[in-house]
């Protein structure tokens, strides 16, 4: 244990204040980015017809499309080569 007289520990910055500025300034940007991502999403969720639903379908249609999907993905890039 530290062995500190009484003066010195009251003066001593407590580590949760050391960063608080540079957090601070840099915690504004990300609010701002996220706020704006939020209203852009809360947006685009109103356009009518943007999403629909789909019931009653068996996981395996989905593994289907999804092999099918990746499948074209392979046959484009085998084709066309990496995007540089």
């Amino acid at each position: 244990m530290l062995n500190l007289p009484n003066d010195e520990i009251k003066n001593r910055p407590s580590p949760g204040s050391f960063c608080f500025k540079e957090i601070w300034i840099i915690s504004w940007p990300v609010w701002l980015l996220l706020t704006y991502l939020i209203k852009v999403v809360d947006w685009s969720s109103q356009i009518p017809l943007a999403t629909f639903a789909i019931v009653n379908l068996h996981w395996i249609w989905l593994a289907v499309f999804y092999l099918i999907l990746a499948g074209a993905g392979w046959r484009l890039d085998k084709k066309f080569g990496k995007i540089r």
